[in-house]
């Protein structure tokens, strides 16, 4: 199985530096446009020839996968194992926001359990199962995976690779040889 990893397209909470965790935020015209280009790209490009896409099923990811279908042509399936973190009571609220609400310098130091944050743990443990679901059920494919910066990290942690923050449509190609060990 080859995997594919994409980022959502812009929403206005991106721009706003808004932490949307599970919220429903759409995308806005730029994200509308990020994903039609790179759809563009997909479809033109021969090395991206996919037979499925999954995606979360917050509604930014989701607009963004029906925009890939809309220029792919490919089956979409919904995979809650790979929605955005839950951030609790942070949700909604700037990065300067909480800062400053929380006497914090660094959004790093923040307690899970004190906002009612999904732990990293858990994160983690959901993320792995959705990744073995998909190794069992797409062997020898060529998937997109369309969801959000935070799991798209985790992702790359768990098969040894160590990313900053993905931009809004970029994606992570990652080879067959590069997560074998761990997800099998």
């Amino acid at each position: 199985m080859r995997l594919v990893l994409m980022r959502h397209g812009e929403t206005d909470w991106n721009v706003e530096k808004r932490i949307q965790g599970i919220r429903d935020i759409p995308l806005n015209e730029k994200g509308i446009k990020q994903i039609q280009e790179i759809s563009k790209r997909f479809l033109n490009d021969a090395e991206f020839h996919f037979s499925g896409i999954i995606t979360s099923p917050l509604m930014r990811a989701k607009q963004s996968a029906s925009i890939c279908c809309q220029f792919l042509k490919i089956p979409i399936e919904e995979a809650e194992e790979f929605q955005e973190r839950r951030f609790g009571r942070l949700e909604g609220k700037t990065i300067k926001e909480i800062q400053r609400e929380y006497q914090m310098t660094n959004i790093e130091e923040i307690q899970e359990s004190r906002y009612g944050m999904e732990d990293m743990t858990s994160v983690a443990e959901r993320i792995q199962r959705g990744l073995h679901r998909l190794s069992a059920h797409c062997q020898g494919q060529s998937i997109l995976l369309v969801t959000h910066g935070s799991i798209i990290k985790q992702i790359a942690k768990q098969v040894g690779m160590n990313i900053g923050i993905i931009g809004n449509a970029d994606f992570l190609d990652l080879k067959p040889s590069m997560y074998r060990g761990a997800i099998s």
